[in-house]
């Protein structure tokens, strides 16, 4: 499989969307990675049609990753089907944090933001890669 040069990851909008998170994974051995795929369709299949994301090239997934403290991505990992998975509830509370509630439904309220909606859960390793540093 040829290595992409665009990567799409699980990643949402944090507080007032002035960063992003993104949501790593334990890989097969227990360590925090960062999940990577080769297109949106890989994604989906992978985490489902709510799942948040962001495309960026590989290079620099990998070193926000690395300089995240994470071990590093994968690159179109296999899921487990039993790991939690973002659902319409779940958009409709990030939206509300970021955003407030839909013009109409009465005063803005804090929403709660879970800083890492995501449980860790393990991701069996179909290809990692190992990209040399400039």
């Amino acid at each position: 499989m040829d290595v992409p040069e665009v990567v799409v990851v699980p990643a949402h909008p944090g507080v007032g969307r002035l960063e992003v998170e993104f949501e790593t994974r334990l890989d097969d051995v227990g360590r925090d990675v960062l999940p990577a795929f080769s297109s949106i369709e890989r994604l989906v299949e992978a985490f489902g049609p709510d799942q948040p994301w962001l495309a960026l090239r590989l290079e620099t997934a990998r070193e926000l990753a690395i300089s995240n403290g994470l071990a590093d991505i994968l690159i179109d990992p296999v899921v487990p089907r039993d790991v939690w998975r973002w659902n319409d509830q779940d958009l409709e509370r990030l939206e509300e944090s970021v955003d407030g509630p839909p013009d109409g439904v009465g005063p803005a309220r804090k929403a709660p933001v879970r800083k890492a909606p995501v449980r860790k859960a393990p991701v069996r390793k179909a290809q990692s890669t190992n990209i040399p540093r400039r």
